[in-house]
């Protein structure tokens, strides 16, 4: 029994000092790579160091580019370097540094990291690829939207944003077909950028029944920001044949950013449809078009059933100019409570009243005369009590109320 004591007091002596040096060995190994590495990150920031005075001497034309490549021989670190200057200068020193990057030959560097193991580095290339605005570079981005990585696709697509190179239109709306929809939104986001010349491309991607309509809607927005006017025959036949709500209100936008006399008769018509969704849009673009001959047609959707086309309505009227806020200040005994509000409510959020104070008293004698012809119309409709709460700072009202009382 003693002897077997002894056998297992020496067992556990033996393996507590073999885990104590285990665990010693451990410490001493973690705390030789933590010295490593911070040797390495305090070797590798005096690099950088190094090569953005480098850079800076450059720049500000101190030195000459050959003593930049002297002082810094290490490409990843000068890439940065680069990077870091070039997104934070404008002008003539930005454009000498762009091309000290084309004369170093660190395009084809970043055409390597392009392909490099880890996705922040690829994600990097993009940027500053983007950033250079390197034309000779669109082939190389191109293999990158097929990137395992969507941070990179992502970056990818914001660097053909950036180099505006219409050549790569196709590929982009090729890729745009088959992509997620978060990288469909971007490719939307950039697609003005190259402007008018675009619609041949995406045309067909916008008729095709196999592209879903989530991607549809994003085109007829690309549409819309460039109203593009030879799309308005493919818009028109879009609207009168889809079913789909989002569609029809979208291309219906599209359709009312084109300045074309064809364009604005669909919109009259449009509201009177039977979707309160597409009569609240065509009130906006009436509005928005200024077309100040259309007040008669506004006047009936001010007792809409819907609370949103009575209030684009108003505010459609609003946006006429002098002719529509006097229709609405005219309508403001109309029997509909819900038409008064929108009116009210539309005449206070755009500050109406004191607008007409301010003009009131301006030296043009147009607009002062229109001013007090509104005030006057809102004093004859009644509304006395909201007046009243100027008479102290404007003698006009105090005048005007005088006037409606002796009446």
């Amino acid at each position: 029994m003693l002897d077997f004591l002894t056998s297992m007091r020496s067992i556990t002596y033996t393996i507590t000092l073999s885990l104590f040096g285990f665990v010693l060995a451990f410490f001493m190994l973690f705390l030789a790579f933590q010295l490593l590495k911070a040797l390495v990150m305090s070797i590798g920031a005096r690099a950088k160091k190094r090569a953005r005075h480098a850079l800076i001497s450059f720049m500000l034309g101190e030195s000459e580019l050959a003593r930049v490549a002297d002082k810094c021989r290490n490409q990843n670190i000068l890439i940065d370097a680069f990077a870091t200057l070039i997104s934070s200068i404008r002008g003539q020193k930005q454009e000498r540094m762009k091309s000290a990057v084309n004369a170093m030959g660190l395009v084809k560097v970043l055409h390597r990291w392009l392909r490099y193991v880890f996705p922040s580095r690829r994600m990097r290339a993009c940027y500053l690829l983007g950033l250079m605005k390197s034309r000779t570079s669109t082939k190389e981005l191109s293999k990158t939207l097929s990137d395992f990585n969507h941070a990179v696709v992502s970056a990818a697509i914001i660097a053909f944003g950036e180099i505006r190179d219409s050549r790569t239109v196709p590929e982009l709306v090729r890729f745009y077909n088959s992509s997620s929809f978060a990288h469909a939104w971007l490719i939307a986001a950039i697609l003005p950028i190259f402007g008018e010349a675009i619609y041949e491309h995406i045309k067909p991607s916008l008729l095709s029944d196999e592209l879903p309509r989530e991607k549809k809607v994003l085109l007829l927005k690309v549409i819309t920001s460039l109203r593009i006017g030879e799309s308005f025959r493919d818009l028109r036949g879009l609207y009168e044949s889809s079913s789909d709500i989002d569609m029809r209100v979208n291309t219906l936008k599209a359709i009312g950013s084109i300045n074309d006399l064809s364009a604005v008769k669909l919109v009259f018509d449009a509201l009177t449809d039977e979707a309160w969704e597409i009569r609240a849009v065509a009130c906006n673009i009436v509005g928005e078009m200024s077309l100040k001959g259309a007040a008669y047609r506004l006047i009936p959707l001010l007792k809409d059933e819907s609370y949103y086309v009575r209030r684009n309505a108003a505010r459609a009227l609003l946006g006429l100019g002098q002719i529509g806020i006097m229709t609405l200040v005219s309508y403001l005994e109309i029997d509909d409570q819900y038409a008064r509000d929108a009116i009210v409510q539309t005449l206070e959020e755009h500050a109406v009243v004191d607008r007409a104070l301010e003009d009131a008293t301006c030296d043009d004698p147009r607009r002062r005369k229109q001013s007090r012809q509104i005030l006057r119309t809102i004093v004859q409709k009644g509304y006395t009590r909201y007046l009243s709460n100027y008479t102290d700072s404007h003698p006009l009202v105090q005048e005007l109320l005088s006037e409606h009382a002796h009446a």
